[in-house]
C-alpha cells in the first residue's frame, strides 16, 4: 500500500502547475559533479604538402605534468563562444598571432571519467605562425607535429580499465575518511566497501618517444573516422 504524507490536494494541484510552468524549454544534460567543462582545439597544419595535427608536451610543474594534449582550457568571463575559449587559449599556449588560427567546427564533445565535459573545436594554424612563435613556457615545454598518414598507418592500441569509487578511504598516516556513508544511509552492504564502476576504454597512440593517451588519443580516434 503507498503511504501518503500530505493530503492537501490544493497544495498539490498549486506545486504541479509551478512545475509545469518551470519546466525547461530547451533541457540539456547537467553534470552529476561541480566540475566546469573544459575546451580544446584540435590544430591542423599544413606541412611539406601534407596535412598534420599539432600536440603540446605540458610543461613541469603543472598538473598532468609531461603528458601530451591539444591546446585548451576553462572558459573565462569575456569569452563569447565555445570557439573564441579555444581560440584564446591556442593563442596563450603556443605564442601565435589571433589572425594565424582559424576554427573549421565542432567535434562531439567528450564526457570524462569524473563526470566532466571537454567540448571539442577543429581549427587551423598556420605552419609559417609556428615557425616565429614562442610558446608559454609554465604552460607547454614543446610541441610537435603527426601527419595524418602516420596515425591512420597505424592503428591505436586499446587498454580497458575499471574505475573504482570508493565510500572511504586511509590517507597517508591510516586514518579513514568517509566520503559516503553507505553503512550509516542503509544502503546494501555491497555499497559498504569501494566497488567497481564501469569499464573505461584507454586509447594510446606512439609516435617517436612521446606517448598520446587518454582523451587526447580519444579525441585523435574520432578525428581520423571522420577521414578513415
Amino acid at each position: 500500500m503507498i503511504q501518503r504524507h500530505d493530503d492537501s490536494p490544493e497544495r498539490d494541484l498549486r506545486d504541479l502547475d509551478t512545475l509545469l510552468a518551470r519546466l525547461p524549454s530547451n533541457p540539456r544534460t547537467r553534470r552529476s559533479t561541480d566540475s566546469r567543462d573544459f575546451v580544446v582545439l584540435v590544430p591542423i597544419v599544413r606541412s611539406g604538402g601534407s596535412y598534420h595535427l599539432l600536440y603540446e608536451k605540458r610543461a613541469e610543474g603543472i598538473r598532468q605534468a609531461g603528458e601530451i594534449c591539444f591546446p585548451g582550457g576553462r572558459a573565462e568571463e569575456g569569452d563569447a563562444s565555445l570557439e573564441e575559449t579555444a581560440v584564446r587559449e591556442t593563442v596563450e599556449e603556443l605564442g601565435v598571432s589571433r589572425d594565424a588560427v582559424a576554427t573549421l567546427g565542432r567535434l562531439d564533445g567528450v564526457l570524462t571519467h569524473w563526470g566532466g565535459v571537454i567540448e571539442v573545436i577543429v581549427g587551423t594554424i598556420e605552419e609559417e605562425a609556428l615557425r616565429g612563435a614562442v610558446v608559454n613556457p609554465t604552460e607547454v615545454e614543446s610541441t610537435f607535429l603527426v601527419s595524418f598518414a602516420a596515425l591512420l598507418q597505424r592503428p591505436p592500441e586499446r587498454y580497458v580499465l575499471r574505475v573504482e569509487v570508493q565510500p572511504e578511504y586511509l590517507d597517508e598516516e591510516g586514518r579513514s575518511h568517509v566520503l559516503f556513508p553507505a553503512k550509516e544511509l542503509g544502503l546494501p552492504p555491497r555499497y559498504w566497501k569501494p566497488w567497481a564502476g564501469p569499464a573505461h576504454s584507454v586509447y594510446v597512440y606512439r609516435h617517436g618517444n612521446e606517448t598520446i593517451w587518454g582523451i587526447t588519443a580519444e579525441i585523435t580516434r574520432r578525428l581520423l573516422e571522420l577521414i578513415d
